[in-house]
């Protein structure tokens, strides 16, 4: 089974955020179509087969609540909305870029773009409060110099990408396996890669160094 970390973006949802990963969940818990299920509506049906069918290779292991376009304060109602559906389902939910506020640092897992960890990283008042709130912290890299970077200033995963061609970042050449195998090799921590990420080639990037996958369109739109 590959490793599976979910990264959200509620904007590719058929249904709302809630809706479209309460049925992900739900379906990846039973992993299978139950025949009760059998007399509901046929798109219904054609949509949980869809999702046993995509999720069949895969071991959810966490869930990224990636909403970069709303405030901090929308962000955390958000967040406790989501924590309630990720609790219910035994699956970790991080946080993603904000960290100051309680709800946060009580569970203590987080990712954040390079950025905001080096500003972090820097700043010594930020950086013990910060390392002391947060027992997993995730960053996203780029190359190999900011995933040792990362690694040496205390992240405890990393996410490089991307890593096949993706309609995110439509017109970005990929940064492909042979660089996602330098990332690897350069750091001891987990590697995820992240882009392009499908059942059909998430193997692919396994069979290249990488701990896991992190997939966002292809479960958002599910």
């Amino acid at each position: 089974m590959i490793r599976l970390k979910i990264i959200t973006n509620r904007k590719l949802c058929r249904k709302s955020l809630d809706e479209t990963l309460e049925k992900v969940f739900e379906i990846y818990n039973s992993k299978c179509v139950k025949n009760k299920e059998l007399d509901e509506l046929e798109n219904n049906i054609k949509r949980k087969v869809d999702i046993v069918s995509y999720l069949e290779n895969f071991q959810i292991e966490s869930l990224v609540l990636r909403e970069k376009d709303i405030s901090e304060k929308e962000y955390e109602k958000l967040y406790l909305s989501i924590k309630k559906l990720a609790l219910e389902y035994n699956i970790p939910l991080f946080s993603h870029s904000h960290w100051k506020s309680k709800a946060f640092k009580e569970d203590g897992l987080i990712h954040l773009p390079m950025n905001i960890f080096e500003k972090i990283s820097k700043d010594c008042n930020n950086r013990d409060n910060f390392f002391r709130n947060y027992r997993e912290i995730g960053v996203s890299v780029h190359s190999v110099d900011e995933a040792i970077y990362a690694e040496k200033m205390g992240a405890t995963y990393i996410i490089f990408g991307h890593i096949f061609e993706t309609e995110c970042k439509k017109g970005i050449k990929s940064r492909g396996c042979n660089l996602l195998r330098d990332v690897c090799k350069s750091v001891c921590i987990p590697v995820y890669a992240i882009g392009g990420i499908n059942k059909k080639n998430a193997q692919m990037a396994i069979d290249n160094g990488a701990h896991g996958v992190c997939i966002m369109s292809g479960i958002m739109k599910l």
